[in-house]
């Protein structure tokens, strides 16, 4: 089950980055996966579920064997901000603090090729379209780039959407591709239309930053975590906020739901301590109808 600081009912409703990875189990065991020595700013599932991906301030990029919880392979040695699978499992998408997303072949280790925007921004949260055809970026500045997965081309710059400090912390796609969801430093979840960019819904709830993106299996719902410790879920088409789990003083950085549905990925961290080993909690889903 999550390892939940506070968990709630309220009118039908359930309230519910370190460098290490934790997998909770039902009946709250735990395994922990040591192999970043500062902050897991990024993790992934792969598509089958066979691994995860996760990406350190330490540099490079860890690949897990999610089933006997073991380090397969290490690659790469920029500070890493986000990671990204590819739909088919045979790629990732790696985020660096420079701004340079880089595509790996998962296979052989190989850098296949990298492109960096012009404003050296962080590229501080990654997504690619369940299609496989575009890669969004979400930089420090606030703006969020679509690329084209092949070519590395520029197909779209989102910006200017709040006067507030909004880094795009994280950002994910729907299964379906037609909405994307961003997480912002201004604390705001933002939910646009894939087909036109537009912005369709604002949801507000974390005391603090809002840091990681991510969507379930069945399209139903959508988490976001934050420096308030939290993982929240909401409601696809309301935006209505149905459940938050409390992981108590420490900031969540990043959140990824397993293919099946069953479990929640998300990485922690003490922000601004750099000797506190990083954790990746592996967490029982909630049930939704």
């Amino acid at each position: 089950m999550f390892e939940v600081g506070e968990c709630s009912v309220d009118g039908g409703q359930r309230n519910l980055g370190n460098s290490q990875v934790n997998l909770w189990e039902q009946g709250w065991e735990q395994t922990t996966l040591q192999g970043h020595s500062s902050y897991v700013w990024g993790v992934q599932w792969s598509s089958d579920g066979s691994m995860i991906a996760s990406g350190g301030q330490n540099g490079g990029v860890i690949l897990w064997d999610s089933a006997n919880r073991v380090e397969v392979v290490r690659f790469g040695d920029l500070w890493v901000y986000s990671v990204s699978w590819s739909p088919a499992g045979d790629r990732l998408a790696v985020g660096t603090s420079r701004g340079i997303v880089q595509v790996w072949e998962v296979a052989s280790g190989e850098l296949l090729f990298q492109w960096q925007p012009t404003n050296m921004s962080g590229a501080i949260s990654l997504g690619w379209s369940p299609d496989g055809s575009t890669l969004a970026e979400g930089l420090l500045n606030g703006n969020i780039l679509l690329w084209d997965a092949g070519s590395g081309r520029l197909i779209e710059t989102i910006s200017g959407y709040t006067n507030r400090r909004a880094d795009v912390n994280g950002l994910a796609w729907s299964p379906d591709g037609k909405e994307l969801t961003t997480a912002h430093q201004d604390g705001v979840v933002r939910l646009r239309d894939t087909s036109s960019w537009e912005l369709k819904t604002e949801m507000r709830g974390h005391g603090g930053w809002a840091r990681g993106m991510s969507w379930s299996p069945e399209e139903k719902l959508f988490a976001s975590t934050g420096s308030d410790g939290t993982v929240r879920m909401w409601e696809r088409g309301t935006g209505v906020q149905v459940a938050v789990f409390t992981k108590r003083a420490r900031t969540l950085w990043s959140v990824d739901w397993a293919p099946d549905g069953s479990y929640l990925a998300a990485g922690s961290g003490v922000y601004d301590n750099h000797g506190v080993n990083g954790q990746v909690f592996i967490l029982e889903s909630p049930s939704y109808p």
